[in-house]
């Protein structure tokens, strides 16, 4: 950076959870740079599920769940940069509409990758919706898109219980990928109710993001200092 005079700067994220990460995918290397590659390819996919960091991890699970209980199909994408995918179809977008007559119009690289699939886009990360919401403007026709994310004030409990208390947990991912797909004619809607059920999630909890009940304040006696005599 220094040397050469680059006007880039580098940073690794690390995260306070230790698993055996995968082996990376054959081909994967362009895709991981640009922001987004296909991790788990389905052939009879009919939904498409994007994960960041250590929520890839339910994601995978969560696709799982969907083949196994419910018969639903999904690609896994790892998505290793939101901000990367969103700055790249910014750049397509100024381009093309500064080159109205080009015949070569630029295609985002998550439009890129999704054009030849199908179905509903679902992503879940940990961190706010906003940051996977950015890609929604460059989704392939429109694509319906549904973002998870963990919006809310910090807390202090176990990863299992935080992950499913700002519903980024398999459980949660596969609501809310049944939920689309109700939304779309695609499922019954009592799959979906069903599926609340089978999770046992609270359907009546205030979201995550509500201001939480403060703790009743003790009053404390007030402090008076000693007064002593003038001749002391």
């Amino acid at each position: 950076m220094y040397v050469n005079q680059e006007r880039v700067f580098y940073y690794l994220t690390v995260m306070n959870e230790n698993y055996e990460h995968p082996a990376m995918p054959e081909g994967a290397e362009e895709g991981i740079k640009r922001g987004m590659y296909l991790f788990e390819k389905d052939e009879k996919a009919t939904v498409q599920l994007l994960g960041s960091g250590v929520i890839l991890r339910e994601v995978i699970k969560a696709a799982k769940i969907l083949r196994d209980e419910y018969q639903i199909h999904s690609n896994v994408w790892s998505v290793t940069s939101f901000n990367e995918l969103s700055r790249d179809g910014m750049a397509c977008e100024e381009y093309n509409r500064l080159h109205p007559l080009t015949e070569e119009v630029k295609e985002s690289w998550v439009s890129k990758q999704l054009r030849g699939t199908e179905g509903i886009v679902v992503s879940a990360t940990d961190h706010m919706r906003a940051y996977s919401e950015q890609i929604r403007a460059y989704l392939p026709d429109g694509r319906p898109f549904v973002a998870l994310g963990t919006d809310g004030y910090g807390r202090s409990d176990t990863r299992a219980n935080l992950r499913s208390f700002f519903g980024v947990d398999a459980a949660h991912i596969v609501v809310a990928t049944l939920k689309k797909l109700a939304d779309e004619g695609e499922v019954d809607a009592r799959l979906v109710k069903d599926a609340i059920s089978n999770f046992e999630l609270d359907t009546d909890r205030p979201v995550a993001w509500a201001p939480q009940a403060h703790p009743e304040v003790q009053a404390v006696a007030e402090y008076h200092e000693a007064q002593t005599g003038e001749g002391n």
